[in-house]
């Protein structure tokens, strides 16, 4: 069987790095592993970026974005569709993952061709979502795209849940994926010691001796990080060597840093800026804490899980986890902090960990288990590839013969 010409368009890829880039990076990796050729379209922000490089073997072609916003979304327009229309011949499908508008770019661009337009929703908070200003007119447009793909872990429920939110897709077109992640190194004292020490050799903020949270989380206003400081302080307190580690960058940045200078917690969190590979810091941590505002488990709390990390998630619409106890015989995997409870709560967690840090291993093991059973790669490659060659057969019969 011969495998598929894609092209995917994102607004943000490598250098930019979050759950969506490297669920894409990881995704198209596979499909070239299995004899697919997919090519990725993404702006160049950067004066001095190349126009063309490679990442995991998948070619990236990066039209320029320049300044201002307006501007750069204009220019990032006509080149994607000017790309598209020059490449007709030589696709067989274009996936849109990021802003609809950029669905509609595809679908003009392609709108006499027999190339499949697939509309790639994005994972939980890595951005705003769409602005409604567009009306019905746009909404039926974007009803066009021959399919729509939803990745949620789990079953189809509840990514279906997220997709009925956009209630002019139509449910024969809608796919849910469920989310699957790479096996993950078994976590052992020695590994630790050594992802510390190679990740402080690269920057010295990363220095830790003692308890480390990692978050990995976008820097906007719905990531709610500045409670995750404010419930931070009374762990650096009981725990001077303590450390939290925030992954990520975006518009809070500023002034999260400030809030850092007001607590006194510079250098107790530390802000590194984003990371292109998430492996080793899973290895140096203790657990990861994490904003979770959706039903469903993003791609940072399934890969904290695989490699057998305690993972705490606020911010969530699931109830507040009971804290766990000895003998108690329904162990949790992950606990949670319901949106809109206190500090304390989020606070009282945090703590649980750090104080009983061997009830913490198991409680990574058994997260462990559960997403080696639950979430391969496999299956969601498998889906997705699965999913891809049926929307292209469908697409060349409806079009009939050239």
């Amino acid at each position: 069987m011969s495998g598929l010409r894609l092209a995917f368009v994102t607004r943000r890829f490598w250098p930019l790095v979050g759950e969506n880039e490297l669920l894409l990076a990881s995704l198209t990796h596979q499909l070239l592993r299995r004899g697919h050729h997919p090519t990725i379209l993404t702006p160049r922000y950067g004066k001095y970026w190349p126009d063309k490089v490679c990442v995991r073997g998948v070619p990236v072609v990066r039209p320029p974005y320049p300044s201002p916003r307006t501007w750069g979304n204009i220019r990032f327009t006509f080149a994607t569709s000017g790309w598209l229309q020059a490449r007709a011949g030589e696709l067989d499908a274009v996936i849109v993952s990021g802003p609809q508008e950029d669905a509609l770019t595809a679908l003009g661009a392609l709108r006499s061709s027999n190339v499949a337009v697939v509309l790639q929703d994005e994972l939980g908070l890595a951005t705003e979502p769409t602005p409604r200003r567009f009306g019905e007119q746009f909404l039926r447009r974007v009803v066009a795209c021959d399919a729509f793909i939803d990745f949620a872990p789990g079953s189809s429920s509840a990514a279906n849940s997220t997709a009925s939110e956009a209630p002019a897709r139509p449910p024969e077109k809608t796919h849910a994926i469920a989310l699957g992640v790479e096996p993950q190194p078994v976590r052992s004292p020695e590994l630790r010691l050594a992802a510390r020490q190679a990740l402080a050799e690269v920057n010295h903020d990363l220095s830790a001796d003692g308890p480390v949270g990692l978050c990995l989380a976008p820097m906007v206003e719905r990531s709610q990080l500045e409670l995750l400081a404010r419930a931070w302080r009374p762990i650096q307190g009981r725990y001077p060597d303590a450390r939290l580690w925030i992954i990520g960058d975006g518009p809070s940045r500023g002034s999260l840093f400030s809030l850092l200078s007001d607590l006194n917690l510079k250098y107790r969190i530390v802000l590194p800026g984003t990371f292109d590979d998430w492996s080793e810091l899973m290895q140096a941590a203790d657990f990861l804490v994490q904003p979770n505002a959706g039903p469903s488990l993003g791609l940072a709390p399934l890969q904290a899980m695989a490699a057998g990390l305690p993972v705490v998630l606020y911010q969530s619409p699931h109830p507040t986890t009971p804290l766990p106890e000895a003998g108690d015989a329904s162990q949790p995997t992950c606990l949670y902090v319901q949106q809109g409870e206190s500090e304390a709560q989020l606070t009282s967690r945090l703590a649980w960990l750090v104080d009983h840090a061997d009830e913490a291993v198991k409680l990574g093991s058994r997260a462990r288990k559960q997403v080696e059973e639950q979430y391969p790669l496999a299956a969601m490659v498998d889906n997705y590839e699965r999913l891809l060659r049926s929307v292209v057969a469908g697409k060349t019969n409806r079009a009939g013969p050239a």
